[in-house]
């Protein structure tokens, strides 16, 4: 790579150390009334998170900090390309490559997290790494009209205590309760909403920028899902649309917000 142009190029492995194991759940109704199974769960993430030789991406990163009122002390926000790999449950490993100009290597390690949980929400629901652990999951229905189904999950009982990643605003290991929000057509068909997880292993001290060394005290991740389609491949692809990673600390709040794009000679629709 051309050290005249700025670009770094880094490799991000993100290997699963947990997998859920998975409790009693419930059947259909003989009055016709739906209910998702397991298999189905698996069966669609089997189909949409999957691998692909090369998808690039643009990521509009926006980072704000604010203080413990809520003023905002901080806002900053820059582009970073990422090149998705997808998921290889062979080796329960996923990978991507991000290209950042020398001026944004902060937008990156504020990325961290959100791309890492890109590759974590594709793997963790794969038939191939469900079962290892006796952690209990469940699905739960709908609470009203219009609400998604819930499949929650821990990856583990025995969480190491939480500590940043040396690469970026990450946690050296995803390890806490996560849940996917799931939606059921009339058809039967199912649709990964969003997926969410709340890191374990806190409160924690650690630097972060704007706040200096702070207890952290929640480590929340949200990702929403879009649908696409690749030219050459009948079959859609679920990628991110948003992820959203808010740190709770006893000074004030840190959100971070990446927007992912697909390049448009790569897509056909949404």
């Amino acid at each position: 790579m051309d050290p005249a142009r700025n670009l770094l190029c880094l490799l991000v492995l993100l290997a699963l150390a947990g997998t859920i194991g998975v409790s009693a759940l419930p059947q259909g109704n003989q009055q016709g009334d739906p209910r998702i199974t397991l298999e189905q769960v698996t069966a669609a993430a089997k189909l949409y998170f999957r691998d692909i030789a090369e998808l690039p991406m643009t990521v509009q990163v926006t980072t704000t900090v604010a203080d413990s009122s809520g003023k905002t002390k901080k806002k900053s926000s820059g582009s970073i390309q990422f090149l998705f790999h997808g998921y290889n449950p062979g080796t329960e490993k996923g990978t991507f490559t991000v290209h950042y100009g020398m001026f944004h290597k902060k937008r990156y390690e504020e990325s961290l997290n959100g791309n890492l949980a890109v590759i974590f929400a594709g793997m963790y629901l794969r038939p191939e790494l469900i079962g290892r652990q006796s952690s209990p999951s469940e699905i739960r229905p709908p609470e009203g009209p219009g609400q998604p189904w819930i499949f929650r999950f821990s990856t583990g009982p025995d969480c190491p205590a939480f500590k940043l990643s040396t690469l970026g605003i990450a946690p050296e290991s995803m390890c806490g309760i996560g849940e996917y929000r799931i939606s059921l057509s009339e058809a039967g068909e199912l649709s990964f909403e969003y997926f969410v997880f709340e890191q374990a292993g806190l409160p924690a001290e650690a630097p972060l920028e704007g706040l200096g060394i702070v207890n952290i005290l929640a480590f929340h991740t949200e990702e929403e899902f879009q649908r696409v389609s690749i030219a050459g491949d009948a079959r859609p692809f679920l990628l991110p649309r948003r992820t959203t990673t808010s740190i709770a600390t006893h000074k004030g709040k840190v959100v971070i917000t990446n927007e992912y794009a697909v390049a448009e000679a790569r897509k056909q629709k949404n």
